[in-house]
C-alpha cells in the first residue's frame, strides 16, 4: 500500500511518503520505477522512532540504468 504517492513523469517514478507524526521526523519514503512488467523498489529509508532526527536511514538502494530500445537490424 502506498502513502502519500506521488508521480514524476520526468524520471518515470513512483514515490510514497508515511510520516510517523507532524513534525516529520519519523516514517518511512520508498521510490520505484517501472522495469517494463513491474514496479521495483530503488530505494527506501525509514525512522521508526520519533527522536527528532531528519535524516532517516537508507535501509534499500538498488543501482538502475534505463535501456533504449534498438531498432532489428536491416535485413
Amino acid at each position: 500500500m502506498l502513502v502519500n504517492a506521488g508521480w514524476d513523469e520526468l524520471d518515470q517514478k513512483l514515490s510514497s511518503y508515511g510520516k510517523g507524526r507532524g513534525l516529520g521526523d519519523c516514517g518511512s519514503a520508498e521510490n520505484y520505477i517501472w522495469d517494463g512488467d513491474m514496479f521495483r523498489m530503488i530505494d527506501a529509508s525509514a525512522m521508526p522512532e520519533c527522536r527528532g532526527a531528519y535524516e532517516w536511514i537508507t535501509i534499500w538502494r538498488a543501482n538502475y540504468r534505463i535501456l533504449e530500445e534498438t531498432a532489428a537490424p536491416a535485413e
